[in-house]
């Protein structure tokens, strides 16, 4: 079974060109990329009554453990090859590390791939620094950061026509000449058209700002416990926005020496993969990963 565990944004949309590239290349695999709980793409027949819901990062990992359980009703071991993006690598560490502590849980982890990583001090990168700085001023002034977001969206589904959002997003995300223009616009699409789906978005990136710190006891026991019967590779965009220089570096001393873990840095250039690699470079990327 090969798992991918997405980013955030949760959608599977962003992941349908990279994973069939993999899928045209190793037919043998069962595949599932499931989307992140509360990301519900479907319209509702009614406006919702209740008050959005928000899943915590414990609630997306176990969301995970449970589809998991659901694919191996059975006591024998079952190989699986899950993939992290960004703070999906995050949940995928903590996800394998519960696997490992359980004997109700007979999967065989053979690989581990994280990509484009936020798994220590989100908040210090560029990007992570300048929404935490956001996030506290908003609420501050008594504002709750994902519940304006999410009125905002509203407002631009209500106002703006479909065609109008696509061509908005297209000069923006530049897709015009890319293979994965269709599911990437159309996933984008369907995050600005649910407001549940931008509080949720927005919920979760508060936590990981809070959350995701430097867990040294956590890391050691990781990188010292799961390479003993598989292997872990690491992916890291050369210039990434959510994750610094610094915290890369870090990881990359610290655990890249480390038996059957494989860390890469990539060359950057034009052409060089981004933290946001499923927008555009699907192909790309898949290439390097098999």
């Amino acid at each position: 079974l090969l798992m991918l565990v997405p980013g955030n944004p949760g959608l599977t949309e962003y992941y349908i060109s990279y994973l069939d590239f993999i899928a045209a290349k190793y037919p043998q695999f069962e595949i599932i990329c499931p989307s992140h709980a509360g990301f519900h793409t479907a319209r509702p027949l009614s406006a919702p009554r209740d008050k959005p819901v928000f899943y915590s990062l414990k609630a997306q990992i176990n969301h995970k453990l449970e589809i998991l359980d659901s694919m191996h009703p059975g006591t024998e071991p079952r190989d699986l090859y899950i993939l992290g993006h960004s703070v999906g690598a995050y949940m995928v560490q903590k996800i394998v590390h519960s696997l490992g502590r359980s004997a109700e849980r007979p999967w065989s982890v053979k690989f581990v791939g994280l990509i484009t990583p936020t798994i220590i001090d989100i908040a210090k990168s560029t990007n992570g620094t300048f929404a935490s700085k956001v996030f506290k001023f908003l609420r501050k002034i008594c504002i709750d950061p994902a519940k304006l977001l999410a009125f905002l969206a509203r407002v631009v589904d209500m106002l703006l026509p479909v065609w109008l959002i696509k061509f908005i997003l297209v000069r923006r995300m530049k897709l015009l000449s890319h293979q994965d223009a269709t599911q990437s616009l159309e996933a984008t699409c369907n995050i600005i058209s649910s407001p549940s789906i931008v509080f949720q978005a927005v919920s979760l990136a508060q936590e990981e700002m809070a959350r995701i710190k430097h867990d040294t006891k956590f890391q050691e026991e990781f990188f010292a416990s799961h390479t003993k019967n598989g292997k872990i590779w690491a992916y890291f965009a050369k210039n990434d926005g959510w994750v610094s220089d610094k915290t890369r570096e870090l990881i990359l001393d610290k655990y890249s020496c480390r038996d059957n873990v494989v860390m890469v840095v990539d060359a950057g250039g034009p052409n060089g993969i981004e933290h946001s690699f499923c927008i555009k470079q699907s192909d790309s990327f898949a290439r390097i990963t098999i």
